[in-house]
């Protein structure tokens, strides 16, 4: 899917696949549409979007910002990632709404 499907601001346009760090991806040029009248589109970013993970791992903006994700390992975790902290409780349920103050 596309990275632009719930944002009309963008349009995105699908470049191939390509493999970065040893995982497929699809790459996206990215371009934000104008405000100005004549409503052109401006080049936004570059982004490589993991096949299976369905995320971004490698974006580029024109302003210069680069974001990598490295080294993933898709795999089982452990349930104690999921314990909550000491001194904190789990809530069942949130209240009703007539019940929180205002």
């Amino acid at each position: 899917e596309s990275p632009c499907r719930k944002d009309p601001q963008f349009v995105c346009r699908e470049m191939g696949v390509q493999t970065i760090g040893g995982r497929e991806t699809r790459l996206w040029d990215i371009s934000l549409r104008s405000s100005a009248q004549g409503g052109g589109v401006e080049p936004y970013a570059r982004m490589w979007v993991d096949v299976g993970l369905k995320i971004a791992i490698r974006e580029s903006y024109v302003d210069g910002l680069e974001v990598n994700l490295e080294n993933l390992k898709q795999g089982v975790q452990p349930q104690s990632l999921f314990d909550l902290p000491e001194g904190f409780q789990k809530i069942s349920d949130t209240p009703p709404a007539d019940e929180v103050k205002k």
